[in-house]
């Protein structure tokens, strides 16, 4: 199986490494930010434009805006690009709460009490069965 895109042609091998570029949000305003993220919950252009009581025209016109921002993409592509470069962010986030961890533990000694039984303290209450 082959997808044709209009730089190329992608194969059945390629098709599952494909991901949305990362599109980072923060060049958005906070209207436009609070569209996005009620498109993000699902919501249809009529829902999002009724929550913000505001006219189906005015939110064309913030998608417009939003698109000029972040790419013309279609919806889904946009919404794709962010929440992947949000779990991107977080990821890295994570990664170095790790790295701060592990520094923290190499740089000190463990307490005698964790020792023993796998690194339990002595006084911890033993599980049922062990």
């Amino acid at each position: 199986m082959a997808i044709n895109f209009p730089l190329g042609t992608v194969s059945g091998s390629e098709i599952s490494t494909l991901r949305p570029m990362p599109l980072d949000p923060s060049v958005l305003s906070e209207r436009e930010l609070k569209i996005f993220e009620l498109a993000t919950l699902g919501q249809t252009d009529e829902q999002i434009a009724r929550s913000l009581d505001i006219r189906s025209s005015t939110l064309n016109s913030y998608w417009a805006r939003i698109r000029g921002k972040l790419g013309h993409l279609p919806r889904t592509a946009l919404i794709a690009g962010v929440l992947v470069y949000r779990y991107e962010q977080r990821i890295e986030q994570l990664e170095q709460e790790v790295r701060q961890l592990r520094s923290e533990l190499s740089g000190s000694s463990v307490p005698a009490s964790f020792a023993g039984a796998g690194g339990m303290p002595d006084n911890a209450p033993s599980l049922p069965g062990s």
